[in-house]
C-alpha cells in the first residue's frame, strides 16, 4: 500500500525492475494461478 508505506513500496518496485524478463513472467504466471485458486475456493 503506497499510502501506508511509501518507502517500502518504492524499494519493492526498484527490486522488481532489476529482475530478468523470465523472472517477471514467472511471477505473473504464479499470480494468475493464485488468483484462479482464490476464485475457485470462494465459489
Amino acid at each position: 500500500m503506497p499510502v501506508i508505506a511509501p518507502r517500502q513500496w518504492r524499494n519493492t518496485l526498484l527490486k522488481l525492475t532489476q529482475l530478468s524478463d523470465g523472472q517477471v513472467r514467472w511471477i505473473g504466471v504464479l499470480a494468475m494461478i493464485l488468483g484462479i485458486v482464490i476464485i475457485q475456493v470462494n465459489r
